[in-house]
């Protein structure tokens, strides 16, 4: 971390914008870091984005390589709460491929995505290959009829809301289970986990990776609302996670580290259906302090 005092103009804006506190003054007036606290750098680059003269350098971070001017064109709010309103979770997809192109764009997206304490945590895997989806499906289907079987022992039960929350236990008894006693992931007239969708994206990490569920979620968020502006349909998938998470032939098939954990992953493909409206949905549990 240095700083270059020839260029520097001393206006301090790094100081005032760095969240760790590590730039600070000295008693000739000049900004410089603090040893005692460069460790805690998060890197997330905001003393050099608002340098303007680039005096700033902070690792191998380089204002070529890792920076780029920041466009002065800005949607405003009417705007953005219409493309919002637009959009639909697509469970029904044409028969037609997602180009690489887009897929290529929503990468590009997710990388100005925020991020908690690991600027590159999140590991992504793209599926196009019809071929490696169709193989994946049975695999799948045998966990949710095996959850249909665990669920009905009251010590399994038990330890799913030990080790998995409340959270998790209520969504499985409350959403899966009621759709798992009626076969609806057993395949055997529809495809209703991943909806024939010709392209998958699954998020995962490291299960030691620091905020690594919030940071993949948010992800998540950015490449379904890229999707929806280059006319791409999607809906956020939770039953691949845990179906991939259970058998390592799926992380093989899939291409996915052994080690590594799903956390969420979303299904992408051309509406085949268009909507002519938006549901209201009214947010009621909201309190103004």
């Amino acid at each position: 971390m240095k700083i270059n005092y020839q260029i520097c103009q001393n206006c301090r804006l790094c100081v005032q914008v760095c969240p760790s506190k590590i730039l600070s003054v000295n008693e000739n007036k000049q900004t410089y870091f603090k040893e005692e606290r460069k460790h805690i750098c998060l890197e997330c680059g905001h003393c050099m984005a608002v340098c303007s003269t680039q005096a700033i350098t902070v690792n191998s971070m380089t204002y070529e390589k890792d920076f780029e001017q920041i466009p002065e064109n800005n949607i405003n709010y009417p705007e953005f709460i219409n493309f919002l309103k637009t959009r639909r979770s697509v469970r029904e997809f044409k028969n037609k491929p997602v180009e690489k192109e887009k897929l290529q764009q929503i990468i590009e997206a997710i990388s100005t995505a925020p991020f908690g304490a690991e600027n590159d945590g999140i590991s992504i895997s793209i599926i196009t290959e019809k071929s490696v989806i169709k193989k994946s499906l049975p695999l799948m289907s045998k966990f949710y009829r095996d959850l249909k079987k665990w669920f009905k022992n009251p010590m399994i039960r038990y330890i799913i809301k030990k080790k998995e929350g409340i959270e998790t236990f209520n969504t499985i008894k409350n959403h899966l289970m009621p759709m798992i006693n009626l076969n609806h992931y057993d395949l055997s007239s529809y495809n209703a986990i991943t909806r024939d969708a010709p392209a998958i994206i699954i998020f995962h990490s490291k299960p030691d990776a620091e905020e690594h569920t919030e940071d993949a979620h948010i992800c998540n968020t950015i490449a379904m609302l890229t999707a929806h502006s280059l006319g791409l349909g999607t809906t956020i998938i939770g039953l691949i996670g845990p179906a991939v998470n259970k058998f390592p032939e799926l992380k093989d098939l899939f291409k996915i580290p052994q080690e590594n954990k799903v956390i969420t992953s979303i299904i992408i493909g051309y509406p085949k259906y268009k909507y002519l409206y938006s549901v209201k949905r009214n947010r009621q549990k909201v309190t103004w302090i």
